[in-house]
């Protein structure tokens, strides 16, 4: 199977990761030091999960992927926000946009390809709704930028392209994995879901008590 088409294990959750290690017949805890080294270590390698057996790598390897959004652009202001154009698997394209500050590193993420709501003040409404990102593209979108800027992300905010409550549980599954302290051990008063309004979600998200 060509590598574009394996299955990235990245914003997959520890049962998720161990459910997919079935075949193999794996102990009880190999799922969660995968979804460590993928979330917390930030590889690009399986071979770089050194507690892990070399064979079973090599498995991992022959079967999964880890990374998949390609860096096509990289933009630099002279107040040093930096803009990164991603290409996904598909060929589609989202952005993300680092702002330095004294005190914090703000990662503004997006969270669909394109936007249904057309606000007219935003260029993503004119592209139209494409489709969600999953929870991994959310995610990687974090980790790339943490590897390529070599630099610590303190404060994460869905207010990229797309309207993140109509993208609700996947959404909730990056933000419930950035705020993880075995994975990306962001503080939850750190991470911002921005959302135009979409009110029945809102009453949701209340309704759950999400700390976000």
């Amino acid at each position: 199977m060509a590598r574009e088409t394996l299955q990235s294990l990245i914003g997959l959750k520890p049962e998720a990761i161990q459910q997919n290690l079935q075949r193999w017949d794996q102990p009880p805890y190999r799922g969660k030091q995968i979804y460590k080294w993928i979330h917390h270590f930030n590889c690009d390698a399986f071979d770089e999960m050194t507690n892990i057996p070399k064979p079973f790598r090599q498995e991992l390897a022959a079967h999964f992927r880890i990374k998949t959004l390609k860096l096509v652009t990289q933009e630099s202001s002279q107040d040093g926000t930096r803009k990164f154009l991603w290409e996904l698997p598909d060929g589609l394209r989202i952005e993300s946009v680092l702002i330095p500050e004294e005190r914090r590193n703000t990662l503004c993420i997006s969270s669909q390809v394109g936007c249904a709501l057309n606000c007219q003040f935003c260029a993503t409404g004119k592209m139209g709704f494409l489709r969600n990102l999953t929870t991994g593209e959310i995610l990687e979108q974090v980790l790339q930028v943490k590897k390529i800027a070599r630099t610590h992300i303190t404060n994460v905010v869905f207010m990229g392209m797309g309207e993140p409550f109509l993208n609700y549980p996947r959404v909730i599954q990056a933000c419930q994995i950035l705020t993880d302290p075995e994975a990306m051990a962001i503080a939850t008063r750190r991470v911002t879901i921005s959302t135009s309004g979409v009110i029945p979600l809102i009453y949701r998200f209340a309704d759950e008590r999400h700390p976000f």
